[in-house]
């Protein structure tokens, strides 16, 4: 059973629908949390949340509760689940548990309501398809050497770029001896 006072200072009234919202913050700053229970929310330690009743979100949904925990599906296209949760930890609050299921490249978001849009925001950033912009265009070489071409040209682009203030190029100029390219 939990017991605790709080008294809560403000310098002007608060509206009704900000209660819950301050009751949140209070008990998330003392590792508890709510959980709706039925028509009711216990209070309950914020470790000990992730074995009460969570609701699901599917991949398209979001929770119908704004207080307590939920479990966030997203399904991921390109990064690996496992990678996403190491990532993401550091964000997670007391309560939070993030599970990946790498066959089937889902991730499972354990978070209380508010922070899951935020997890959203940081996986879209990175389960994107790093390789959809990248062109390789191969070039035969006749009277050179291609290590000795692939070093001139990169010095010379090196100095464009640098001349017009970018420090870096987004292209590399790769030798390949093999095909004399």
């Amino acid at each position: 059973s939990v017991r605790g006072r709080v008294t809560i200072q403000t310098t002007e009234k608060l509206p009704v629908s900000a209660l819950l919202p301050v009751l949140e913050q209070i008990l998330q700053v003392n590792n508890f949390t709510a959980v709706k229970s039925g028509n009711f929310y216990k209070i309950v330690p914020a470790a000990q949340a992730k074995q009460e009743t969570v609701e699901t979100v599917p991949m398209d949904g979001s929770a119908s509760v704004g207080t307590g925990l939920v479990t966030k599906i997203v399904q991921l296209r390109f990064i690996s689940p496992g990678e996403v949760v190491k990532i993401l930890t550091p964000f997670k609050t007391v309560a939070g548990l993030f599970q990946a299921h790498e066959p089937a490249r889902l991730l499972f978001l354990t978070e209380v309501p508010a922070k899951i849009p935020e997890l959203v925001k940081i996986i879209e950033v990175l389960d994107v398809d790093t390789f959809a912009s990248i062109q390789v265009e191969l070039y035969p070489v006749r009277y050179a050497g291609v290590e000795d071409l692939a070093r001139e040209l990169t010095q010379i682009v090196t100095q464009v770029f640098a001349s017009a203030g970018r420090g870096r190029t987004l292209f590399r100029i790769i030798p390949v001896p093999q095909v004399n390219a």
